[in-house]
């Protein structure tokens, strides 16, 4: 039974083919997924960053705002670093429910999307 040619050595390089094909997918799928995570972290990224100096410029404004309406830029920056202060903790303290949640949710999302074609 040493020959080659039958029709399990067929189905041998048949089995092979497939192994081969379904890795090949595995790595495309995957590289897939991990572009659509970075290029969504990169704009998720981005957008923090402008949000971010936003807030610092409206922090500023009302800071200045607050200023003049006491009488003292002291209490205006301290008042409004008390306001910034409390919505950290707020956000904090909520954290798992805004972020947590939300953001695993969206990884299993692009890591593992529902493959109707399979």
């Amino acid at each position: 039974m040493s020959d080659n040619s039958g029709p399990f050595s067929q189905t041998k390089e048949d089995i092979e083919k497939l192994i081969e094909l379904k890795f090949d997918r595995f790595k495309l799928q995957t590289a897939d997924s991990l572009s659509r995570l970075f290029s969504r972290m990169l704009v998720v990224f981005l957008i923090l960053v402008m949000v971010g100096i936003l807030i610092a410029f409206i922090t500023i404004a009302f800071a200045i705002w607050i200023g003049e309406m006491i009488g003292s830029f002291t209490l205006g920056m301290l008042s409004s670093s008390l306001i910034v202060l409390l919505i950290i903790a707020f956000l904090y303290i909520k954290r798992d429910k805004l972020f947590i949640n939300s953001m695993t949710k969206l990884f299993i999302k692009l890591l593992f999307p529902n493959d109707k074609a399979e």
